[in-house]
């Protein structure tokens, strides 16, 4: 038996988290409003609140109810579906975070660089299934850093996929030469880039089916 004041306490965070489930539906919609072409520090705020509304959401329904809440779930891997594992090369700290978000959301476990010296010797530490690369960095550029790839007998089955903003007229040819899939132009909508990524590379995104809103959500 409750006592009043657990009865108040759990009638007020009952209240909270039904407001917080509203404000997720709202956050949704900012989500979907947040594809429209944002500058990438916009995008990023975008989704830090997103993100923080979200984790603060799943806390207070832990707390109010005395039970772990589901969690965001990670990528699919039994059913006989293979995980890929990521790696983002940008030297661009705000655009690095918009796709490496980008991937995680599409279920893939995913790690950064922000230089090719760097993503190659995380690479020959921790090898992973795809390296999507800008063509222009610090050190080594992309088609360097596929060209080392491609050379490194424990990364030969390494994909790699560059982009570039700033494209020559022979760069997907030369991607090609160096081992990459190929080159993709460099767009602002990141969620549209892990799409055409995925296709390119010839995976599917893992992501789950966002869980569904609680029972006494209204």
């Amino acid at each position: 038996m409750l006592s009043q004041e657990q009865r108040k306490t759990f009638a007020a965070h009952l209240t909270l988290c039904r407001s917080c489930s509203a404000a997720l539906e709202d956050l949704r919609e900012d989500e979907r409003l947040a594809a429209a072409p944002l500058a990438p520090t916009e995008q990023t705020q975008v989704r830090k609140i997103v993100t923080s509304v979200r984790e603060q959401f799943r806390l207070y329904l832990e707390w109010a109810f005395g039970a772990p809440s589901p969690r965001p779930r990670g990528p699919k891997q039994g059913r006989g579906r293979p995980v890929f594992s990521i790696l983002v090369v940008e030297d661009d700290p705000d655009y690095n975070a918009l796709l490496h978000e980008a991937f995680v959301e599409a279920g893939f476990p995913t790690q950064q660089a922000d230089n090719g010296r760097k993503a190659f010797d995380l690479l020959r530490e921790t090898p992973v299934d795809l390296v999507v690369s800008d063509f222009i960095l610090p050190e080594l550029d992309g088609l360097e850093l596929c060209r080392l790839v491609h050379d490194e007998a424990q990364l030969s089955k390494v994909k790699v996929v560059v982009y570039s903003g700033h494209p020559y007229a022979g760069l997907s040819q030369d991607a090609r030469a160096s081992g990459a899939l190929d080159y993709l132009p460099k767009t602002a909508d990141t969620q549209a880039m892990v799409e055409q990524i995925c296709e390119l590379a010839g995976i599917g995104q893992q992501a789950a089916e966002a869980d569904p809103p609680p029972r006494w959500a209204h």
